[in-house]
């Protein structure tokens, strides 16, 4: 059995790789292009080694370069562990785990930077009541006593629900080390970034640019994924792609896979 995935972390084009997978799969295009929005790069985790070298083939021929893996070369990233708390200085940053004690990490031993921005939509009912007003409630009573008629002003009694729609961004960045293996995630919204000093700006975002701008300058020889690429060269956050955590996921297995692979 092979696993099949890309083999430049920069060149991960989902519509190359959804043409691919349209031609290789006899699948529509559209189908194509869902399942490699949802791969992120590890195209396929277990084939047949004689699949597998046709795949490759393919691949090459319609000009995306993939590389093929057994599959227990694959590497999963570490649990995350949520950063409460966080300190910045030139060779060096200190965590705090929530709900732990503050951890070293040398600058030098960060293996990967992974940020990702996310739209999460979501829905709630509202249920009220809406019936006659005080003053016209008063005012069926003035008319009760004055003719006996039991008459009432106004609506009627009912409950009316309404549905109100949310859009909540969510913002994140993981910290993968390398030995000890571990993925420390940071959460942009809950940040202090008063760490930023006179780089400190005037909106959450920014400062997350900042902040990653100055973790990647400081960490060289870490690698990057497509967010915190995007972020750093200043692209539009739609270029993104990310639905939930759950696609830095996939995205990080395909990358930390790549670079535990001998060159």
């Amino acid at each position: 059995m092979k696993a099949i995935l890309l083999a430049d972390p920069h060149a991960l084009d989902f519509s190359k790789v959804a043409q691919a997978l349209s031609k290789i799969r006899r699948i529509p295009l559209a189908d194509a292009a869902q399942q490699a929005r949802t791969q992120w790069g590890l195209i396929i985790e277990a084939v047949d080694e004689g699949v597998a070298v046709e795949w490759e083939n393919q691949f090459t021929t319609l000009g995306v370069v993939v590389r093929m893996v057994n599959p227990s070369q694959v590497v999963s990233p570490p649990s995350a562990v949520s950063v409460s708390q966080l300190v910045l200085s030139k060779d060096h940053l200190t965590v705090t785990p929530a709900g732990g004690h503050a951890l070293d990490i040398p600058m030098k031993d960060l293996w990967l930077l992974g940020a990702c921005v996310f739209e999460e939509d979501s829905t709630t009912t509202v249920t009220r009541q809406e019936g006659p007003s005080i003053g016209q409630r008063v005012a069926s009573a003035g008319v009760f006593l004055a003719t006996g008629l039991p008459l009432s002003i106004g609506p009627k009694k009912q409950t009316v629900e309404t549905k109100q729609h949310h859009s909540e961004t969510h913002v994140y960045l993981d910290l993968i080390t390398r030995l000890p293996d571990a993925r420390y995630r940071l959460d942009g919204r809950q940040l202090d970034y008063s760490i930023l000093g006179d780089r400190k700006q005037y909106h959450a975002m920014g400062n997350f640019r900042q902040l990653l701008q100055v973790i990647s300058q400081s960490a060289s020889d870490a690698w990057r994924n497509r967010g915190a690429d995007i972020l750093l060269a200043n692209r539009s956050l739609a270029e993104m792609s990310y639905r939930s955590l759950s696609d830095l996921d996939h995205e990080l297995r395909w990358l930390l896979t790549l670079r535990s692979l001998p060159t």
